[in-house]
């Protein structure tokens, strides 16, 4: 009922109220001390994942490959398409 009255809902959060009106059903919220189940399977160790986990690194050997050295002759154009904001060091002939 909270959902439906609500006044401010996301189109993400009107779509599911739109496909839940389609089917009979009641839903009854549990606290989390009462629910048990959840509880234990957000407890459960998956082997399989933990085999594969390896040490996190603090050191990035490779960020610097990434690194933009310059800028692209197109990038003023490709920001003012996107943003539509002029740049202000545009000569009259870019504007």
């Amino acid at each position: 009922k909270y959902l439906i009255t609500k006044s401010d809902s996301k189109p993400r959060l009107i779509r599911w109220m739109l496909l839940l009106q389609k089917f009979d059903l009641e839903i009854k919220d549990k606290k989390g001390t009462e629910n048990l189940l959840a509880d234990h399977l957000s407890r459960l160790v998956n082997k399989e994942v933990t085999k594969h986990e390896r040490e996190i690194l603090e050191e990035f050997p490779d960020e610097k490959l990434l690194m933009v050295q310059e800028r692209l002759w197109f990038a003023d154009m490709a920001n003012y398409k996107a943003s539509g904001v002029i740049p202000d060091d545009f000569m009259w002939h870019q504007k």
